[in-house]
């Protein structure tokens, strides 16, 4: 069959900055470098994205209007809303890739009305596991309402891409087994392939994350106590609606919310060491890798290390029990013991564009 024109489909913005983000970007670097056309549609956020000279981007705007009818129509995200004019984009495509399982009605779609397409999901996370621990508390209020109706809609979604798609792939091994899936394809969050030298830093420690996803607030309690702990230290806590958590702060963090993709890549640039205090939710923690991509020596909990297993056990990383294990001894262990060197070319090997467009090739040439 011929592969050379790909339509990937997402929930997320090709330009947004949040895990869903970064992967969507991964994958969008995998299918460019390997197909003759890709046509690429997700989520309008006010940024242009400009086209390039195989790749062709179209966005959708995410609103009330579209996520109420979506869900009245049975799928758990806004872009069913928009899929008769998506029906010309499928027409001329070769392969339907999706990014996200929260699809699967678009899967069902393609598989009903084009059979001679082939499909590709791509799970970024077990969406119905995480949307599960949300409802554990329960509330009565129109968030939680929705939340209810989100689980039961995703369940069917998952449901439809794993019976419908053609292939598979997910982000770790532990999403993959989470769906009792064993023959499918890993594809770890990856970065863009750069020449970064690290020559100075600005002695902070970082942590960066989306701060409206509870696992992310649970973490960020933990990383508020370690500064605390460690009060020679400077440490800085940067993402998204940061700025509407409401905690006390020690003197010596600062909170930088809603950071421009510029000066998220500063402060990675200018850190001393990268903290991952996350201890829930699926996937993988996208930033370990962008830590890895500015040679930054890293703290982690074993949670945040799922999907890092080719490079958990090297000197560079230093896996903690509890906050308490992070203290001047610890700090100054690692910063002895750091190799630049090695920091880069585990990330090139392993968590670069390199290794998702070797990938992709796979997927494809095994439709």
């Amino acid at each position: 069959m011929n592969n050379s024109k790909v339509l990937l489909l997402s929930i997320n913005s090709p330009s947004e900055l949040t895990g869903g983000g970064h992967y969507f970007r991964t994958l969008i670097d995998g299918y460019s470098k390997n197909v003759e056309t890709l046509t690429v549609i997700g989520k309008s956020d006010g940024n242009s994205t400009r086209n390039t000279k195989n790749v062709k981007y179209k966005t959708f705007d995410k609103s009330l209007t579209s996520d109420f009818f979506s869900r009245v129509l049975l799928s758990p995200s806004f872009l069913f809303f928009y899929i008769l004019s998506l029906i010309k984009y499928i027409k001329i495509s070769d392969v339907i890739a999706i990014h996200s399982s929260r699809l699967g009605l678009i899967v069902g779609f393609v598989r009903l009305f084009f059979p001679n397409k082939k499909i590709i999901t791509h799970f970024d996370n077990n969406e119905s596991k995480l949307l599960f621990s949300r409802l554990k508390k329960p509330q009565a209020n129109y968030r939680y309402f929705i939340a209810v109706v989100d689980f039961l809609l995703i369940q069917l979604s998952e449901r439809l891409s794993l019976k419908l798609s053609h292939k598979l792939t997910f982000i770790t091994k532990n999403d993959a087994s989470s769906f009792s899936c064993s023959d499918v394809y890993i594809i770890p969050i990856c970065f863009d392939n750069i020449n970064f030298s690290k020559e100075m830093d600005a002695g902070y420690v970082l942590f960066t994350a989306s701060f409206d996803f509870e696992p992310n607030l649970l973490a960020l309690s933990d990383y508020i106590k370690t500064a605390v702990n460690n009060p020679s230290m400077k440490f800085i806590a940067a993402g998204r609606q940061l700025c509407n958590v409401n905690c006390k702060i020690p003197d010596n963090m600062v909170f930088c919310s809603d950071p421009s993709m510029n000066e998220m890549e500063l402060l990675f640039k200018e850190a001393k060491f990268y903290i991952s205090c996350v201890n829930v939710g699926s996937g993988m923690k996208t930033k370990i890798a962008e830590a890895m991509k500015y040679q930054i020596p890293i703290f982690a909990t074993s949670h945040s290390l799922i999907g890092y297993e080719d490079v958990k056990d090297k000197s560079f990383i230093f896996e903690y029990s509890t906050i308490e294990d992070i203290n001047s001894d610890t700090f100054d262990i690692l910063s002895a013991r750091v190799n630049k060197k090695e920091i880069n070319d585990d990330y090139v090997n392993y968590y670069s564009y390199f290794r998702v467009n070797e990938i992709i090739s796979l997927v494809l040439s095994d439709l």
